[in-house]
């Protein structure tokens, strides 16, 4: 999540700075960010999808993908009001803004997902406590497939 969150904010950066030069520089820029940002959806994609997997309780599963889909649709339904409301009005600094924002939410994530798969991990089992959230093989036996 948080190669994800790095990711994310290169690609705004590279929006904020692509308004500074000419027209070749801006489409190089934003030609830059759509890919790097194409890149972080992906990784946040399916990293949030297996932490919603790896994550929920065997008896709760069904409900935890429920609010993780919910959670998806309410990211499209507010995302292009806060895209044009607020970043797009702040001009770069929004872009920053909203990099900066997303880059700190993904380690807050990344900790917060760390701390649950130690939780679930059985006591004799110190094997993967430095692996990075969402990794498979860091997932407790029972919550593998």
């Amino acid at each position: 999540m948080a190669l994800a969150g790095l990711a994310m904010f290169t690609g705004c950066a590279l929006v904020a700075l692509g308004t500074g030069g000419g027209a070749w520089s801006a489409s190089a820029a934003l030609l830059a960010a759509a890919t790097v940002v194409t890149a972080a959806e992906l990784m946040r994609s399916v990293s949030s999808w297996e932490l919603a997997v790896s994550l929920a309780p065997d008896r709760s599963r069904a409900s935890y993908l429920g609010v993780a889909g919910m959670s998806q649709s309410i990211q499209k339904s507010a995302g292009p009001l806060l895209l044009t409301g607020a970043v797009m009005t702040a001009g770069p600094a929004g872009w920053l803004a909203l990099g900066t924002a997303v880059a700190g939410l993904s380690l807050l994530q990344r900790r917060s997902c760390l701390r649950r798969l130690a939780a679930m991990r059985p006591a004799d089992g110190p094997a993967a406590a430095a692996a990075p959230c969402g990794a498979a093989d860091s997932l407790p036996a029972t919550a593998r497939h």
